[in-house]
């Protein structure tokens, strides 16, 4: 089964819900997870990178931002989600620091498994 799938059952089980006698907070954890599965990046099939910043969403659902050293001449940047704080190592590449973060989150190079 692949997420689409998965997606599509979750979605068929909270249709029927209310049938099946089940107690609402469940039916609210069932859809919180339809929703996260419809959301996330899919390794292979990744969201496009924001053209503005060169980075894709976090698997959260969260923004990426790249942060830059406070001393421009240490050339060190990292990225961090602004909705749950996950982040990259610190790397002395801008561009490394967005391809790991990218990577990371499910986008890979043309090329690449």
């Amino acid at each position: 089964m692949n997420r689409q799938e998965a997606a599509k059952c979750v979605g068929d089980f909270i249709d029927h819900f209310d049938e099946l006698g089940f107690y609402e907070y469940y039916k609210t954890a069932l859809e919180m997870a339809q929703d996260a599965l419809k959301r996330t990046p899919v390794i292979g099939n990744p969201v496009a990178p924001d053209p503005s910043t060169g980075l894709v969403p976090c698997g959260c659902g969260g923004k990426a931002e790249l942060f830059r050293a406070i001393k421009p001449q240490d050339g060190t940047s990292f990225v961090q989600c602004t909705n749950c704080t996950v982040c990259t190592g610190v790397f002395v590449d801008e561009e490394k620091t967005r391809s790991e973060w990218n990577r990371a989150m499910g986008c890979r190079e043309e090329g690449e498994e």
